[in-house]
């Protein structure tokens, strides 16, 4: 981001009863090079007279009110400053003599504050490091107040305002190096290091929505996650007050307006969000994410034939099935966890292997991958990056790129899987055909999921692992964890540890793991069940010790999901209680899409939306979420930005089955909300580069997860910018047709069929290189679509010309385009011998295979 810093700063002045200030000039040029990297363009006035400052600092505002483009200016005040009688801040300059009857040689920090505004930057901190400086930031603020009364920006521009001052207005400010100086440098260049300490000092927080720095001594503060690639001002200043060291001055924060990120996150690890794997180890490790403890037990027999059917090092595929909570992701996750050489050692310091336990060795897998909101070009992305391969243009480019290198590598490469059943919607199908199938004939794969029905290619009734075992063309070897005859009994381990570990008497633990155990098994929800349970119980007997255990044991996993929310805290802001909080917040992580959802003003407009009373959420909404919740949730990252989702498919089940508010459908109201809100940010859809990168990812998800009607939601944006958003109306289209499909409103899925195959047809006139892939293969869905209906004359058409036009393609790219050829054709000579041209379809079957 391109930024401005300027710099005033007195390290001598004229008048010898103002004492030097050694060091302060080199404080500042640190200052300015941190944020140079940070895309900041410098200007440091030292020790300016009264006329060079007016001068310095009329140059710098109209500089950058002609050039700034209204990007982020940062203002540093470091000297010395005195309070008058009337206890407003006098900033000294190099000229300034000692004595109140001189007040024209002082400064005054409201025309400090009229600088920055006239610079015309729309996010602006100032931080003024002085004696007496909290005198200044009221005014500061009081002068951004006035000017901002008769301003309006267009969206997506969003104004704001800090003022940081060094000490309350009665303090001196010790050191000449400037306190709050250094603790900004030290935040800009290593993130904060400690989240509880001192009191939290004073705080004005005149915006909306009226959120206190009190709340947020402590904790976890979701802006500093290593997931966020830029931080706000307003992050910063909260992360000043929470880090200031003990001394004998207290800052000063006040802030108005709409933050956004003004800074780099010197924290940001870009590539941290495709670590999925770290998923799989906080599974392995038998906890949550956000939990502390190592009680994975049991699951030797499984994990004992997933390791001896690894080290033949036979090309393959071993699917570890399960209901909910029977502990895939922990399986998985342990043998990922045994891998890799950082879990491995974190893992034996806590429990060595024994003799007895399963062990597939260091450096046994490849690459681990969750595929939760994935589609088959993601997929291919994170095992490409994971495997330390050249990005591929499509999944068959990856398979070529492995094709190439295991020439010469020796050895198969093995890959954990886990979570097909969470691939993003309708994707699973196309993740098994583009890719599964074609890595199980070159590695070594162990996927975990959910028996689930097989979409949209299956026979009636037939399960995934029928269905991969069919499409792979090999029997796939099944591992079905609801038959593993030792279940019960590694539940009642599991129990039995976590109860100790939470400080209940070793008898007592005894006599609950069993019964827990028993109704795990029939109530369902496995080791889900049994470890939501535990935790109510220990929370219990921590607080009401002669309570009986028995009376407390949910019928079943919806039951104890309710019970467990019921039982924790409400939110509290500003001395008024939010009782409903608590769902909102967590029930719009249940509709997030791909990997999570971001924090930036999408989870609480989604939030928001569900909430019957309208509640408007904020930062501190979130991170107070996340510290009483944070046992239910993922956070995870799109590369840029983190983005959370829940960590349990049946937590997403029961909220979303609990969350329709007063006025209509949960998913309605979500895709409204973030309509409304890309119009927002876009002003009004002519702009869709500005939209949160999830709005532009995702959109389309939220769209046909609330069926035609989100759907007809999203025309909106494309009636007005069709050029950016009909591809995506398309998309829409053509998704929602297949799923009408899937659930036998086949007549239905014809509307969307055909005006998908229409629309694309007018975007590939335009740019044929981007969109004829997307028309060959929408026309490919409505020659079904045809067919189902009995209209198979018809459906002849459209599925020659995807035929024709895959073909095409494949000339020019077979390794992109040759399975989709396959594909096309196969479905041509089904609707050749559909319409009685039996000979004629013989050759496009022959030609598929």
């Amino acid at each position: 981001m391109a930024g401005t810093f300027l710099a005033v700063v007195y390290d001598n002045y004229q008048d010898p009863a103002f004492r030097p200030l050694t060091g302060a000039v080199e404080q500042v040029k640190e200052l300015a090079d941190t944020l140079s990297e940070f895309g900041y363009h410098g200007h440091i006035l030292e020790n300016p007279g009264q006329g060079n400052l007016i001068d310095g600092l009329d140059q710098w505002s109209d500089t950058w009110s002609e050039d700034g483009r209204h990007g982020p200016a940062i203002i540093a005040w470091s000297g010395h400053a005195e309070i008058d009688n009337a206890r407003d801040l006098q900033l000294i300059t190099h000229t300034t003599r000692k004595g109140l009857g001189n007040k024209d040689r002082y400064y005054d920090p409201g025309r400090l504050a009229s600088q920055a505004l006239t610079s015309r930057a729309d996010q602006i901190l100032i931080l003024l490091d002085t004696c007496h400086s909290g005198a200044g930031a009221i005014e500061v603020l009081d002068h951004a107040l006035n000017a901002w009364a008769n301003r309006t920006l267009p969206e997506p521009r969003t104004a704001w305002i800090g003022v940081l001052a060094a000490c309350q207005a009665h303090e001196k400010a010790a050191g000449a190096r400037g306190l709050l100086l250094d603790t900004a440098l030290r935040l800009l260049r290593d993130g904060p290091h400690r989240s509880t300490g001192t009191p939290r000092p004073a705080t004005r927080h005149p915006d909306s929505t009226g959120t206190s720095g009190q709340d947020r001594r402590g904790g976890y503060h979701h802006e500093w996650s290593v997931r966020n690639e830029g931080i706000t001002g307003e992050a910063l200043t909260l992360a000043v007050m929470e880090d200031w060291p003990d001394s004998g001055q207290l800052p000063v924060r006040a802030s108005v307006g709409r933050p956004a990120p003004i800074f780099r996150n010197p924290l940001w690890l870009p590539r941290s969000g495709e670590a999925l794997v770290e998923h799989l180890v906080l599974a392995a490790r038998g906890i949550d994410p956000t939990e502390e403890g190592w009680f994975f037990t049991g699951r030797r027999r499984a994990l004992g034939e997933i390791t001896n059917w690894l080290q033949t090092g036979e090309a393959g595929m071993l699917l570890l099935t399960g209901s909910a909570g029977a502990g895939k992701s922990a399986v998985a996750g342990r043998i990922a966890a045994l891998s890799d050489p950082a879990e491995r050692a974190a893992l034996m310091a806590h429990a060595p292997l024994t003799d007895d336990d399963p062990d597939p060795g260091e450096g046994s897998v490849d690459a681990a991958v969750h595929l939760r909101g994935m589609d088959t070009q993601n997929l291919a992305d994170a095992l490409a990056y994971r495997l330390g391969l050249s990005e591929p243009r499509t999944p068959a480019d990856l398979i070529a790129l492995l094709e190439r290198s295991d020439t010469t590598r020796g050895q198969r490469r093995v890959l954990v899987l886990d979570g097909l059943d969470e691939a993003s919607p309708g994707h699973a199908a196309a993740i098994a055909e583009q890719l599964l199938v074609p890595l199980s004939r070159l590695c070594t794969v162990l996927l975990s999921s959910r028996d689930r029905p097989f979409q949209p290619h299956q026979k009636p009734g037939e399960t995934i692992d029928a269905a991969l075992t069919r499409t792979v063309g090999a029997a796939v070897r099944i591992l079905d964890l609801d038959l593993d005859l030792d279940t019960a009994n590694d539940i009642t381990d599991y129990v039995r540890h976590r109860l100790q570990a939470d400080g209940i008497p070793e008898r007592t633990a005894d006599d609950i793991a069993p019964v827990l155990a028993e109704r795990a098994g029939t109530a369902g929800g496995g080791f889900l069940f049994a470890r939501i349970v535990a935790s109510n119980l220990a929370r219990t007997f921590a607080t009401d010790p002669a309570r009986s255990w028995r009376d407390q044991i949910p019928a079943g996993i919806a039951d104890a999901l309710a019970r467990d929310l019921a039982t924790a805290p409400t939110r509290h802001r500003d001395d008024h209680q939010l009782p409903h909080a608590a769902t909102d917040l967590l029930t719009a992580l249940a509709w997030a899409a791909g990997n999570g959802m971001p924090a930036h003003g999408i989870w609480q407009t989604a939030a928001q939306a569900l909430s019957n009373d309208d509640t408007m959420y904020g930062p501190d909404d979130i991170d107070w979420l996340l510290h009483h919740y944070g046992r239910y949730i993922v956070e995870d990252s799109d590369e840029h930005q983190a983005v959370y989702r829940l960590y349990h498919r049946e937590l997403i089940t029961h909220l979303r089955a609990t969350s329709d508010r007063d006025g209509g459908p949960a998913a309605l109201a979500v895709v409204h909300a973030l309509v409304a809100l890309t119009f927002a940010q876009t002003a009004n859809g002519t702009s869709p580069e500005q939209a949160n990168s999830y709005l532009r990812r995702h959109l389309p998800d939220h769209a046909l997860a609330a069926g035609g009607p989100g759907v007809t939601a999203l025309r909106q944006l494309a009636e007005v910018n069709r050029a950016a958003y009909l591809p995506d109306l398309a998309m829409a289209l053509n998704t929602l047709a297949i799923r009408l499909s899937e659930v036998g409103r086949r007549e239905e899925a014809l509307a969307p069929a055909e005006e998908a195959a229409t629309t694309y047809r007018e975007l590939a006139e335009v740019n044929p290189a981007a969109y004829l892939p997307d028309l060959a293969m929408a026309l490919n869905n409505l020659a079904i679509r045809l067919s189902e209906v009995g209209r198979r004359e018809e459906a002849l058409a459209p599925a020659e010309e995807a035929a024709t036009t895959y073909r095409e393609l494949a000339e020019v790219n077979p390794a992109a385009y040759l399975p989709d050829l396959a594909m096309a054709l196969n479905n041509l000579a089904i609707r050749l011998s559909e319409v009685g041209r039996r000979e004629e379809a013989l050759a496009p079957a022959e030609e598929a295979v």
